[in-house]
């Protein structure tokens, strides 16, 4: 009797794990994660990835030689946290697959971290609907053929989408651990009442004298600060130009009465000296007057400050003997933790990124009210620390950099031309319907569908009360608030909306409200299963078509990619160039010369040591040699005269080509 028992009590357990919400995540996961390592070797290195890792891998060398400057290069306008963990990860995989390139390993973590991006789309999606719809959705938006193609190759996006998603999904979590744990907490003591004798001591004549003096000296403070790097090219330019054998004026003859070696050393050492003094005198300064100021306001405001202190003591006493009693611990702490962690990373990566935190501090402030301040506090001061550990380019004048850093993401100022409608613009002048019209026509057709629904479904619930009004507002504010300032102000942005990949889960989460409304009306098994394969068939077709160039996808509204061509935005990553240059490394056995037209890194880095790969502005062109030229900006119509060697197509339209010279 034992066996069959043992077998009725394993099927139980069976149809339990099955039946478990978080079921279908685990399988799409498991299947997400064996697709990957079938196929992580036949994605190209895209446009500009190579040196992305290269200068990534220069700034982690901060972290062992703070002091280096090393990480001032072209990517010191964002922080690194996805090569902290990225390159760990890398190392471990590189010996899990030894013969792999090192371009085809990153691409596995890129991809890695777009499955992890999946994970939390898919628990935002069951705060609303039920785990069918949360189910079905998700593969909507993991299958959608541009978001699957630049999870291979764009490590600058792609992880600060999934930053951003574990930033919100992270935050709602643990507003709800922290109602729990808030949920019996005894009301806070009444407010300390001021002293009417602290009140006539407060604005004493010495006390605003000393007011004016801190807030001269913060004045001051501040300037230096924002001037430090001026004042220390200042330095630097005055004792370089210092006339040592006929010192000429005052300043001259200073310097060489106090520097006695200044006729057997370098310049440039008293350089660094005097620059390296000026820069410990600023940060005492700097230090002195934080705590003179904070010694001032806490003169000024005794009895707030008494009254705030107080309340705190009431919230954190509370907490510490609610949370002794609570039997989710492990989740509390861990929720914080990750709320602080990945809004850390995402505002590193953009520093847009905070916008991650209003929406969940939102959704605190109404959930726990006066509670939510010191938790506002805690969350703000840990995750600011982690965002500084993660960007060393602000570890050296922070606020200037982190200035810098803000309007290099608001107002980028490096211009691209851009392929929209047949016409070409300067990415900052583009039209308003330039978002719009690529979302239309990018995404597969039942998600435009659903997504327009999912709004009508999200407002009609909303109206009628059937729907939190304080978390629905979340994938409202996060998708549409982005969404109408880029159609409204019109800021320079290009390569389609890559720059913008974050908002599409606030986007994706529509078409959850809208499945799940659709299958509450239906009831029937059968129905909601050929819904289920009318709603994906696109974008799994599309995968299977373009593979590996998912991303070049268009859908029927301008009749795929073949209408889309020399309209829109193609293969703009030039990800083509690798099976280009394979079909070369075929057939070209003998040395041969090949001018790699936009990048000829690329082609370099797949390219046999028998071809010769040359920038192709030297002209005229040796005849027999290779020209290979991308569909971006209507290059490959570029000579002609010379007959196509070698091509990359797909739809009937050729990515790239490679043209010989006659």
């Amino acid at each position: 009797m034992l066996p069959p028992q043992r077998n009725r009590f394993d099927m139980h357990r069976i149809q339990k794990f099955t039946r478990h919400r978080n079921f279908p995540i685990i399988v799409i996961l498991l299947f997400g994660i064996i697709l990957g390592f079938l196929i992580f070797q036949d994605f190209s290195a895209s446009y500009d990835e190579p040196s992305y890792y290269f200068f990534g891998g220069i700034t982690l060398s901060a972290y062992t030689n703070p002091g280096s400057g090393v990480y001032q290069n072209f990517y010191r306008h964002y922080g690194q946290p996805f090569f902290i963990v990225g390159y760990g990860i890398h190392a471990l995989l590189s010996l899990i697959f030894p013969q792999a390139l090192s371009i085809d390993i990153w691409h596995l973590i890129v991809y890695f971290s777009f499955l992890l991006g999946i994970f939390f789309f898919y628990k935002l999606a069951q705060r609303w609907v039920s785990t069918s719809a949360a189910a079905i959705s998700t593969l909507l938006f993991a299958s959608q053929p541009v978001f699957f193609g630049l999870s291979w190759f764009d490590p600058k996006d792609m992880p600060f989408m999934v930053f951003f998603l574990g930033a919100v999904y992270f935050g709602l979590a643990f507003s709800d651990q922290a109602r729990l744990v808030f949920r019996d907490q005894a009301r806070p003591e009444q407010d300390v009442q001021m002293n009417p004798v602290q009140k006539s001591t407060v604005h004493t004549k010495r006390a605003k004298t000393a007011a004016v003096f801190g807030i001269v000296l913060g004045l001051l403070a501040l300037i230096l600060e924002i001037a430090a790097d001026a004042i220390r090219r200042l330095i630097t330019n005055t004792i370089l130009s210092i006339n040592i054998k006929h010192p000429a004026n005052f300043m001259d003859r200073l310097f060489v009465k106090f520097a006695h070696h200044a006729s057997n050393l370098p310049l440039a050492n008293y350089a660094v000296k005097v620059t390296t003094i000026f820069n410990q005198l600023l940060g005492w300064f700097l230090v002195i007057t934080l705590l003179y100021l904070i010694v001032i306001i806490y003169f000024w405001f005794q009895p707030f400050f008494n009254k705030q202190f107080n309340s705190l003591y009431n919230f954190l006493a509370g907490l510490v003997n609610n949370y002794a009693n609570y039997p989710h611990k492990k989740a509390f702490i861990a929720s914080f933790i990750g709320a602080c962690v990945f809004l850390a990373f995402a505002s590193a990566t953009r520093t847009v990124g905070p916008f991650a935190a209003l929406l969940v501090i939102w959704v605190w402030v109404i959930n726990l009210k006066k509670k939510s301040i010191p938790l506002i506090v805690f969350y703000g001061l840990a995750s600011f620390l982690v965002f500084f550990l993660s960007w060393p380019y602000l570890w050296q004048d922070t606020l200037p950099h982190l200035i810098a850093g803000i309007l290099n993401i608001t107002d980028f100022p490096d211009p691209h031309t851009v392929l929209f409608g047949g016409r070409f613009y300067d990415s900052r002048a583009l039209p308003a319907s330039y978002l719009p019209t690529l979302l239309a026509i990018s995404l597969t057709e039942p998600a435009v569908l659903l997504i327009v629904l999912g709004v009508i479904v999200s407002v009609y619930r909303f109206t009628k009360k059937e729907i939190s009004r304080t978390e629905i507002l979340i994938p409202l504010v996060w998708f549409f608030l982005p969404f109408f300032y880029v159609v409204i102000t019109t800021p320079n942005i290009y390569d389609n909306y890559r720059q913008l990949l974050f908002i599409m889960p606030g986007a994706f989460l529509f078409s959850a409200l809208s499945i799940n409304f659709i299958f509450q009306k239906t009831k029937r098994a059968w129905m909601n299963g050929l819904l289920m394969l009318a709603i994906l068939f696109p974008g799994f077709l599309a995968n299977v078509q373009l593979h590996p160039y998912e991303y070049t996808y268009y859908n029927s509204m301008v009749g795929g990619v073949k209408g889309a061509a020399y309209k829109y935005e193609i293969d703009v990553w030039l990800t083509c160039y690798k099976k280009l240059t394979q079909q070369i490394n075929a057939s070209e056995k003998g040395q041969i010369n090949v001018y790699a037209d936009s990048n000829p890194g690329l082609v370099n880095l797949y390219a046999n040591k028998n071809i010769t790969v040359i920038n192709p502005e030297i002209v005229p062109y040796p005849a027999g040699s290779l020209i290979t030229l991308p569909m971006r900006f209507d290059h490959e119509l570029y000579y002609p005269q010379y007959p196509i060697a070698y091509s990359v197509d797909r739809d009937g339209v050729d990515l790239c080509v490679a043209k010989r010279v006659k």
